[in-house]
C-alpha cells in the first residue's frame, strides 16, 4: 500500500510539474526516451527522460526520489510531458517507459554481514562464523555525501537456536545516521580438507590434492573428516569427486598386497620363525587383516598385511591348516 501511494504521489509531481513549467518557445524538437538513467542532483530533470534536449530547454520537471530507490515515468505521464513541451515524441506499442534511479552511497550485504561477524567476536561467540539474514538480502542506501559506513548494536544471539538480532546504525558515528533492525541465524564453520580434482581408486593422495572448504559445522557428518592428515598418504576405496567431504570410510591405506598375487606367509613365535609362499584371496592395505591361500593344501586362512607381497599370520592358529607340511626357516 505504501508503494501504491508513493507512485500515486510521484505521478501527481509530475503532473503538476509539467502543467506549470513555463510553456516552450521555441519549434518542436525530434527527441527520444531514455529508458535508464541514474541522477545525482535532488531534482530530475528533462534531460534525464529525454535524449536531445538543448540546454535553453532543460528544466525541472520531479523532486528525484530517496537515494538508492527509483522513480519510473510511463506512457501517460512521458506524453504529457512531450506535449508540454513541443517535444517531436510519441508513444509506440512496446509501452515505453524511462526509469530514474538516485545515486548514493552503499553499505552492501556482504559488509553488513561481515560486520555482524565482527561484532560476534567482540562478544566471545568466535569470528568462525556464517551469517544468514532473514528475508530479502539487505542493502542501505545513503546519501552521496554520506560515507558508507555503519555500526553494529543491541546484538543479542541465543546459542542454542543460534538465532540473532540486531540493529544497524548507518553511517557510523554521524548524528544523521538512521537504525534500521536486522534478524538472521548465525552458525559455527570450519574448514574441511577436499580434493581438488578427481581422484580415482588406487592413487594416492598428496599435499597438492588438497583443498579446504568451510562447512557450518551441524551440516559436518560423525565420519566426515576434517583433518588433512586424515588423506594424506590414503586411496580412494571409490573415486572421490571434486570438492565434496570425505567420509572417513571412503579412503584406506594404499593397496600393497593385490588380490590373486604371490605372498610370503610368515608365523613366528619365540622358539621359531616358519615361512610359506600363498596367494592373496582379497586387496590389502598395511596393518590390514586378509584372507590368504596356502597355493599347496588350498587351505585358506586370516593373515596381516606387514609389507608389499608380505602378510603375517595373526596368533597361533593349527599350523598344520596354514603351512600344510611345508616348513622353512629364515
Amino acid at each position: 500500500m505504501n508503494k501504491i501511494k508513493y507512485l500515486l504521489s510521484v505521478t501527481a509531481v509530475l503532473i503538476c510539474y509539467a502543467l506549470t513549467a513555463p510553456a516552450a518557445a521555441q519549434s518542436v524538437k525530434a527527441v527520444s526516451v531514455k529508458p535508464e538513467t541514474t541522477v545525482t542532483a535532488e531534482m530530475i530533470r528533462l534531460s534525464d527522460v529525454f535524449t536531445g534536449i538543448d540546454s535553453s530547454l532543460d528544466q525541472d520537471i520531479a523532486t528525484a526520489p530517496k537515494p538508492g530507490q527509483k522513480v519510473t515515468f510511463n506512457g501517460d505521464v512521458l506524453t504529457l510531458l512531450a506535449k508540454r513541451f513541443n517535444l517531436l515524441w510519441m508513444p509506440v506499442k512496446s509501452q515505453p517507459r524511462a526509469v530514474v534511479y538516485s545515486a548514493s552511497n552503499v553499505v552492501s550485504t556482504v559488509e553488513i554481514e561481515n560486520a555482524l561477524i565482527q561484532k560476534f567476536a567482540l562478544k566471545g561467540f568466535g569470528d568462525n562464523l556464517d551469517v544468514d539474514l532473514d528475508g530479502r538480502k539487505p542493502e542501505i542506501h545513503l546519501e552521496l555525501n554520506q560515507e558508507a559506513s555503519l555500526n553494529i548494536r543491541n546484538l543479542s544471539y541465543d546459542t542454542n537456536s543460534k538465532r540473532f538480532v540486531a540493529t544497524l546504525v548507518a553511517p557510523a558515528d554521524d548524528p544523521r545516521a538512521k537504525e534500521y533492525a536486522v534478524t538472521g541465524r548465525a552458525f559455527q564453520v570450519v574448514e574441511v580438507p577436499v580434493v581438488n580434482r578427481r581422484v580415482e581408486s588406487g592413487q594416492i593422495i598428496r599435499s597438492r590434492d588438497i583443498d579446504y572448504m568451510q562447512m557450518r559445522l551441524q551440516e559436518i557428518g560423525r565420519n566426515v573428516i576434517t583433518e588433512e592428515s586424515q588423506l594424506l598418504g590414503k586411496t580412494p576405496r571409490r573415486a572421490l569427486a571434486q570438492g565434496q567431504m570425505v567420509r572417513e570410510d571412503a579412503v584406506q591405506e594404499p593397496v600393497i598386497v593385490a588380490k590373486g598375487k604371490s605372498v610370503v606367509v610368515t608365523f613366528v613365535t619365540d622358539n621359531m620363525s616358519l615361512s610359506v609362499r600363498g596367494r592373496a584371496v582379497e586387496d590389502g592395505a598395511m596393518g590390514e587383516l586378509i584372507r590368504v591361500m596356502n597355493t599347496q593344501s588350498n587351505k585358506t586362512f586370516d593373515a596381516e598385511v606387514i609389507g608389499s607381497g608380505k602378510v603375517r599370520v595373526f596368533g597361533a592358529p593349527k599350523l598344520a591348516a596354514i603351512f600344510g607340511g611345508e616348513r622353512g626357516r629364515f
